[in-house]
């Protein structure tokens, strides 16, 4: 083994990745320790998808569990449909990135919805899960569903127009049932806004 001194320096990084049609921006300030070849960074980054607006804070990634019944159907519905990464996987299960969260479909009977949640004049399905996006990155997977030819339970469209928290949302099920539900917004600071 070699030295286990380390060499300490102050940075401010900025890591762009592609993931699927979107990209980020990791923003940061921290430490980098050098251990010979290795380094490591020490510190706080933020997701950010335009490098000229607000950082939005990560606090953490979420990750969600949930059945389905088929793994291939599932990985060409996540991987080929919505485009997320494929990650580790077992006979049993697969995780994938989904836009920067990782979910994890595992073999079994997908849990029961029905559209009792209700938005506006709308009644959605209980219990979904989703995402928000900024409006062109929402745009832009809602053209990449439509051109898949996906279903929508909730074809995309604009809610709370001129309200706060104006937004755009599109709900569709993958091949089990499982509701999924998008939203995008013009500025990530209105998601909370009321």
């Amino acid at each position: 083994m070699g030295s286990s001194s380390s060499a300490v320096r102050t940075v401010a990084m900025r890591v762009a990745f592609t993931q699927g049609c979107h990209t980020f921006v990791h923003m940061g300030v921290g430490e980098v320790h050098e251990f010979g070849q290795s380094r490591v960074f020490d510190g706080t980054l933020a997701l950010m998808h335009d490098p000229t607006s607000k950082p939005l804070r990560t606090r953490s990634l979420f990750h969600f569990a949930f059945n389905v019944t088929d793994l291939e159907t599932a990985r060409r519905f996540y991987g080929g449909v919505l485009g997320c990464t494929e990650g580790r996987s077992t006979a049993t299960w697969v995780d994938f990135d989904f836009f920067s969260h990782q979910i994890s479909l595992h073999l079994g009977e997908p849990l029961k919805t029905a559209r009792t949640g209700h938005v506006g004049e709308h009644l959605v399905p209980m219990p979904h899960f989703g995402l928000v996006l900024l409006l062109p990155d929402w745009q832009a997977l809602a053209a990449r569903l439509q051109a898949a030819g996906v279903d929508f339970v909730l074809p995309p469209q604009v809610r709370f127009e001129g309200q706060p928290g104006e937004q755009w949302t599109m709900f569709f099920c993958d091949p089990f049932g499982n509701p999924i539900e998008v939203k995008g917004f013009a500025s990530l600071e209105q998601v909370y806004a009321s």
